[in-house]
């Protein structure tokens, strides 16, 4: 028994193993793939199903930070409870506004390429 790469998802599996554990391929006999077509379709449903997960995640973030600048939260206090920051109050507020309206935009646009670049596979 040997730990051979599966010839679809390219994970490791052992040589005796009639399917995947991974992506659920099913092996013949003769080493070939019976369901290949629809291990394939469950992989790209995965992938897109995780990208549509990450951009969800961006959005999210990225209307924290709107509502941080829109209401100009004061949330020194909190953090300075939680974490013993030493932060005074002020400007902290924009500027964690302004690092979550950038990381969610950033991350939104990053998941909306890689969507893009999935659909064209």
């Amino acid at each position: 028994m040997a730990i051979i790469n599966c010839r679809v998802c390219k994970k490791r599996i052992s040589s005796r193993a009639e399917s995947c554990g991974h992506c659920g391929a099913i092996f013949s006999e003769e080493g070939e793939v019976t369901n290949l077509e629809t291990t394939q379709l469950i992989q790209k449903m995965r992938k897109k199903s995780r990208i549509q997960t990450w951009s969800f995640l961006a959005m999210i973030v990225f209307i924290i930070g709107v509502l941080l600048w829109f209401f100009r939260l004061d949330i020194t206090l909190y953090l300075n409870e939680k974490f013993a920051l030493g932060w005074t109050s002020g400007n902290q507020t924009l500027s964690i506004a302004k690092y979550t309206l950038a990381a969610g935009f950033v991350g939104y646009v990053a998941a909306r390429v890689m969507g893009f670049l999935n659909k064209k596979k």
